[in-house]
């Protein structure tokens, strides 16, 4: 996923797992966080609930391969603002950016 990125200027974080993203959003506050779901030590769907706890206004999109109606409505219900399916579409992933970014700007001014 790095490789959308190249050039443009954003600063990217990586996990390897749901705790180190949950410390790593406690560290520095991102403005929008691409949450996989399945990870080892605590899954996107702890780490997600974790992390909106503490903060709620940032989008979490999740990253999952499997697009099961229960799956779905686990990551909702743990605070999704969003879900992509794997593979991921570079022009579909940076309009949902846009979309949540935008309001993420428009509520911080």
């Amino acid at each position: 996923m790095k490789i959308y990125f190249q050039g443009i200027q954003v600063k990217l974080r990586h996990a390897a797992n749901g705790l180190e993203a949950v410390a790593q959003v406690q560290a520095e506050k991102p403005d929008i966080i691409l949450m996989d779901l399945i990870m080892p030590e605590m899954d996107g769907f702890e780490a997600t609930i974790a992390i909106k706890t503490q903060h709620p206004a940032i989008p979490v999109l999740a990253l999952t391969a499997h697009s099961f109606p229960r799956e779905r409505h686990q990551a909702y219900k743990a605070g999704c603002d969003e879900i992509i399916t794997k593979p991921i579409r570079k022009d579909i992933l940076f309009l949902i950016l846009k979309r949540h970014l935008s309001v993420v700007n428009a509520v911080s001014k």
